[in-house]
């Protein structure tokens, strides 16, 4: 969308253009309903393409309209025209600060007073809890009166909203340059940018205050302080140049130097905390004297560097840049003492949301990811750090869960209930061999691939050349395991894998050919990784540690010490976390909120209806058959594993129901709403329950059960529940409890493939449930009490199938993760038309877990209720930190 000179928008007329940047075109406009002009910020497209990310950037709007300061271009009013955001702003006339640096450096005087002006508008923002993030000449106005206005203030954050869904919008972000799209996507301006900011670090306040001793610099000298032919060479001179204090003018006060020197503080422990400090030396500096004395008394603290110093400085200099683009910096072997530490953000330029966890090749050279488009597939995608560059690669569609071959030239991953490798020379893609529901694999030297084929599996060791295969371990259902997953490669022929299951048996262990058994080695149900300098890296509590271990004996030593906060993961002791590290000290990582999401309504086109909960740690939703009341796993005010039930129509704290001693999951509401049926692990295996939904009297003890189990439905009259059980050697089978009497239960189906998430037809006579048995899960219907009639349902796959509640619809969603619906056209006998689209459930919006389901559809079926997180990320990408080291060694590294 483009103006032209003499239309009217509402009741703004475009008068002229006055330019075009990163945020987008910006015209001249009046206001005729008020008289006045005012400057029309286009913004880039992409605002609207889902609900959370308008909402967002609505809310950032909000809060910048809320800054009123004369230093401040105001934001008059959001408006949108063809599905675009435009910004009603205060038009400032005038020249930018970067044009007025082309005609060289500024007066000392006018300069300090510029500066005090940039430090007034950044204490107002600040005071209302908003950072800038992107302060630079060009976002700094001179008007003909003097005064100083600071424009897009905090657009970087309110526009990094939009900026995980599309390539095209990162590339015109402001806090993105063009050259960066081509080496990585870094975020922040990077000449402007804090050493924090460049390594992809959360920022504070501290970052404005980074920038505004820049912008000094440069006006009192007339040159970028930082600056390079590529992004790359920026960056390393942001991260280790020494700054020249000789290039200020000899004029320059005493003040106005520790206020600089001050400012670009790389350690941000002793930058100035506050802007405000900032203002009040520059004012106390305009009074002062200039300076008479040497630059030597004022600047460092001693002289010129010798030109020995300036080579050293040189080198340290090309070896960040090298450590940024990784040209042959990582090599296998290579002394981590000698490298500096590294860390960046790279934001792929594939447009689409990044998925799952990422790998890295051994020798750390080359990251795999998968990026899911906005068609709903899946793609997998490579990024080399050896030329900056990103690639598609052919072949992979609905890739997920990558991992590399052991000498990097290959890598495999799992497809629609495939394994399959491509090799990266060549382009050839080949299957393996079936792997129905995948938890992660590992390329073991010998050639092999060790997997796990479904959710109740142990490892399974497949032959890549005949596609063979066979377990690898055995899976301790009676200690309450439920399964070996995302195994990962240890010298040797041994290996690390986790376990899930009860809390006695749940975690990492270490096996060996030469042992008996598996050890475990970490409590926590995270995936591991070694880095065979001798650390083990896993995740705990949100952040990625490592410890040395000794991958021979299988033993930990010393302590365990942080490299990166907030690793995502898909939640609740699933183990799946998003890092991925090489051999060579290169780890790579996705951020994410791990604790909160937010039951939200929305209509069958998926546009948002409300809330129906306040923010909390939510799973498994359960919609009450009079639609009024929601149960739902784990709740509010910190609790833990619980039962919390919550008021459909209105958003309240809710009320718990459920009071441990262990976690209580997968709700399920009776026929007549007077209960809930739940599981919980025990020490040892797990047990079936129901409690009265209002809250009286104790909870029931229905079944104990060695292997896990989740309750799925009630038969119509509440006589009998379905539940879904782990069998004794894996996989998962369908159960029938009799709930009244002597509580007796029987096998409903069990065939040698997998069937789970299961639901009972409102009439009781069906029974929609998902089978593995084709290699792809499916869903199908089997008639209730068992006979020989049954029904595929889907034939692309599906999961976690609900009928509504008058039976003329099952809705399901699809691999692509788009929830559909299908027309039900008689129940006896089983008819049905084909399945209707209804939205795409995006990655980021859903909390993926649990054993049942992240959605729940109202009576009607006009609404759906969905399990959305809240709190995502502000920095979207992966993360990378190169040749990290532990704390003793890493004491002098940036």
């Amino acid at each position: 969308m483009s103006f032209v000179p003499g239309q009217s928008f509402g009741s703004y007329r475009i008068s002229s253009r006055l330019g075009a940047g990163g945020m987008g075109e910006v015209w001249r406009a009046t206001d005729t309903r008020l008289g006045r002009d005012v400057a029309l910020k286009v913004l880039p497209p992409g605002l609207d393409d889902d609900p959370d990310r308008h909402a967002r950037f609505e809310r950032e709007a909000r809060a910048l309209a809320a800054l009123n300061h004369s230093n401040i271009a105001i934001l008059y009013d959001v408006e949108h025209l063809d599905g675009r955001h435009v910004l009603v702003m205060e038009l400032v006339d005038g020249e930018d600060l970067a044009q007025r640096l082309l005609r060289g450096p500024i007066p000392v005087d006018e300069a300090v007073a510029i500066a005090r002006q940039i430090a007034e508008a950044l204490e107002a923002a600040h005071e209302k809890g908003i950072v800038h993030r992107d302060l630079k000449p060009a976002n700094v106005t001179l008007t003909p009166d003097g005064t100083v206005k600071v424009l897009d203030f905090g657009l970087a954050k309110a526009m990094l909203a939009t900026a995980s869904g599309s390539g095209a919008v990162l590339a015109d972000s402001p806090t993105i340059t063009h050259e960066a799209t081509r080496a990585g996507l870094l975020l922040g301006t990077a000449g402007y940018m804090s050493p924090e900011q460049a390594r992809g670090k959360a920022v504070d306040r501290r970052t404005d205050v980074w920038a505004l001793g820049v912008v000094l610099f440069e006006m009192l000298t007339g040159r970028s302080l930082f600056g390079g032919e590529t992004v790359s060479d920026t960056l390393a001179a942001v991260l280790r140049q020494e700054i020249d204090w000789h290039r200020l003018p000899a004029e320059t006060p005493a003040g106005v130097r520790r206020v600089l020197r001050r400012c670009l503080e790389r350690d941000v422990r002793n930058r100035f905390h506050e802007i405000a400090d900032v203002r009040i030396e520059l004012e106390q500096a305009i009074s002062e004297a200039p300076a008479a004395s040497s630059v030597a008394a004022t600047s460092t603290g001693r002289g010129r560097p010798s030109a020995r110093e300036r080579i050293a400085w040189t080198v340290a200099a090309v070896g960040v840049v090298a450590a940024v683009v990784a040209l042959g910096l990582v090599l296998r072997g290579a002394p981590a003492a000698s490298q500096p530490t590294t860390r960046f953000r790279m934001l792929p330029a594939e447009a689409g949301e990044i998925e799952g966890y990422p790998a890295l090749s051994p020798d750390g050279r080359t990251l795999a990811y998968v990026v899911q488009q906005k068609n709903g597939s899946a793609m997998l995608c490579s990024h080399s750090f050896d030329t900056g560059t990103s690639r598609q690669l052919p072949g992979t569609n609905d890739a997920q869960e990558p991992f590399f071959s052991p000498d990097g030239r290959q890598v495999a991953f799992f497809a629609k209930g495939l394994l399959k490798r491509l090799d990266l020379a060549t382009g050839v893609v080949r299957e393996i061999g079936a792997v129905a529901d995948s938890r992660g694999g590992a390329w073991m030297d010998d050639g092999n691939i060790i997997a796990t084929v479904n959710s109740a599996s142990p490892l399974i060791r497949i032959s890549t050349a005949t596609g063979e295969s066979a377990p690898l371990t055995a899976l301790e259902v009676e200690q309450g395991a439920q399964s070996h997953r995302f195994p990962w490669p240890l010298p040797g022929g041994r290996f690390l894998f986790t376990v899930t299951g009860s809390p006695g048996v749940r975690g990492i262990y270490w096996a060996s050919p030469g042992t008996s058994e598996p050890r475990r080695i970490v409590a926590e149900p995270s995936r591991a990784a070694y880095d065979e300098r001798g650390y083990l890296l896993w995740v705990r509590q949100g952040a990625l540690v490592a410890q040395p271990f000794d991958a021979e004996t299988g033993r930990l030593s010393g302590e365990p010490f942080p490299l990166a906060d907030h690793v995502g993961s898909d939640r609740q002791k699933t183990g799946k976390n998003w890092f991925a590290t090489s051999s060579t000290g290169v780890v790579a990582y996705r951020s994410g909120d791990q604790g909160e999401s937010q039951l939200l309504w929305f209509d069958r086109g998926g546009r948002s209806l409300g809330a129906a909960t306040s923010p909390a740690g939510l799973l498994e939703p359960a919609l009450s058959p009079d639609n009024r009341r929601i149960a739902v796993c784990t709740g509010p005010m910190g609790s833990s594993g619980d039962i919390w039930l919550f008021d459909a129509g209105a958003v309240d704290r809710g009320q718990r129901l459920t009071f441990g001693p262990t976690e209580s999951e997968t709700p399920v509401w009776s026929p007549d709403g007077r209960w809930l049926a739940y599981s919980s692990a025990r020490a040892r295996g797990y047990a079936l329950f129901r409690k009265a939904a209002d809250g009286s009297g104790d909870e029931e003890h229905l079944l104990d059960t060695v292997q896990p189990a989740w309750p799925c439905g009630w038969t119509p009259d509440g006589r009998q529940l379905l539940f879904e059980q782990y069998g004794a050697t894996g996989g998962s089978d369908l159960w029938l409890l009799q709930v009244d009497g002597q509580r007796k239960a029987a096998v409903y189906l069990a065939t040698g493939a997998n069937e789970s998430h299961a639901a009972i037809s409102p009439d009781g006579r069906l029974v929609a449930y998902v089978s593995d048995q084709t290699g792809v899960p499916q869903v199908y219907i089997q008639a209730l009490p068992l006979s020989g009639s049954k029904w595929q349902l889907t034939s692309e796959g599906g999961d976690m199938p609900a009928w509504r509640s008058d039976g003329r619809e099952i809705y399901y969603v699809g691999p692509d993760r788009v929830l559909r619906a299908v027309p039900i056209v008689s129940l006896a006998p089983f008819a049905a038309g084909p399945p209707v689209e209804l939205f795409r459930l995006r990655t980021p919006q859903i909390a993926i877990t649990g054993n049942r389901t992240y959605f729940a559809a109202a009576a009607d079926g006009q609404r759906i209720l969905v399990n959305s997180l809240v709190g995502e990320s502000d920095d979207p990408g992966i993360g990378v930190v190169m040749n990290w080291l532990p704390p003793a060694a890493g004491a002098g590294t940036r």
